[in-house]
């Protein structure tokens, strides 16, 4: 008898449930288009970078450390370097600290504290964007407006070093305390979303989302300014070492106590003068953009509500997200022992290639065979 009775309550409890419309039960069916393997991939992909990363940080610290000479420009890198170092140790636990009650992610063990926590140093991360856009300042008036190290370093460095690090830190305590981090849509990743809580862009009787406008402001907006700030400074740069040696080829053009060979030689080392200065302010850029420019892409496709069940279309820009933004450290420890290691094959020229190397980057500690 209590088992009709009890059988009777279900019943009647499933009829009266209200039922969902069929765009309901597809939107709650489909969740996440990517294969376990693709996921997989994209779990295990940014352990690999990331001790590459860490790595060329780590050999870029040591190399400013333990050098004699100090200069604006090392403690710039220096301080990039430190922000790499901690972007590089927390990129591998992303896919792993998501919240597992609400996450479609294979390997998700983490919670809602977790998240946050991700979403914080995520948010900090962007120190590296504008410390690299910091570097630019630098060797645009130290370049063509010829100030010392010493007038740069009392004037102009702290300001930089103090922009460098307090808006992404301000920022990032704020979306804690706000409670703005959650996990992404697209790619496993906490950050800016789905703020306030419950929040729609579509359904009446909701209050609106505030994600996109809150990530603009917080990271779109300065990567933005940084990026123009990069490659503006790296111009004007250029121009301005090609206009001098220019000039200078025009005076040894006139003199006459030089022959013609010795006005080709002179022209052919400031030829090459130009090549190497805006080689390494290519390099530069090359791999902030490198690093940056698909997390970039990712957040504009998401602004755009391309959700979850779009991953799988997705999964090459996924794979270069995963792959390269947290190789700024690698790519940044070539670019710093470029100079370094040119100098080292034009001194040694019978020594390797991976020789030149460890000496530009362990200097005298690596002697000749």
């Amino acid at each position: 008898m209590h088992g009709g009775l009890l059988d009777a309550a279900i019943a009647a409890t499933v009829l009266n449930y209200p039922r969902m419309t069929a765009a309901e039960e597809e939107e709650e069916v489909v969740v996440c288009s990517l294969s376990k393997v693709q996921d997989k991939v994209l779990s295990l992909v940014p352990t690999f970078s990331a001790v590459l990363s860490l790595w060329g940080s780590s050999n870029i610290v040591c190399m400013i450390l333990s050098a004699k000479k100090k200069s604006p420009y090392r403690r710039i890198v220096l301080g990039l370097s430190c922000c790499d170092l901690l972007n590089s140790f927390v990129s591998p636990w992303q896919p792993l600290l998501v919240p597992s009650a609400a996450s479609h992610r294979i390997w998700a063990i983490g919670n809602d504290a977790a998240c946050s926590a991700l979403g914080f140093f995520n948010q900090f991360a962007f120190s590296s964007a504008w410390c690299s856009g910091s570097l630019s300042p630098y060797f645009l008036l130290a370049v063509r407006h010829g100030v010392p190290h010493r007038v740069f370093a009392g004037k102009h460095e702290c300001p930089l070093h103090f922009m460098s690090i307090s808006f992404p830190l301000v920022t990032a305590i704020a979306g804690a305390a706000m409670g703005a981090y959650n996990e992404m849509d697209v790619g496993s990743r906490c950050w800016i979303t789905d703020f306030p809580a419950g929040c729609s862009d579509f359904e009446e009787g909701k209050e609106k989302c505030l994600s996109g406008l809150l990530a603009w402001m917080f990271g779109g907006i300065p990567t933005v300014i940084s990026v123009l700030i990069i490659v503006s400074s790296n111009l004007l740069v250029h121009f301005h070492v090609r206009s001098s040696i220019r000039q200078s080829q025009g005076h040894l053009e006139r003199s006459v106590n030089m022959s013609g060979s010795q006005r080709r030689e002179q022209n052919r080392e400031q030829r090459k003068k130009i090549r190497a200065v805006a080689a390494q302010a290519f390099c530069c850029c090359f791999g902030f953009f490198l690093s940056f420019a698909p997390s970039f892409a990712l957040r504009i496709v998401e602004f755009f509500e391309c959700g979850s069940e779009k991953e799988a279309d997705l999964f090459p820009l996924l794979f270069l997200d995963k792959l390269l933004f947290p190789l700024q450290g690698f790519f940044n420890a070539f670019v710093y022992a470029r100079p370094a290691f040119l100098r080292a094959q034009k001194e040694f020229p019978l020594e390797s290639r991976a020789w030149a190397l460890r000496r530009a980057l362990h200097g005298d500690r690596t002697q000749v065979a």
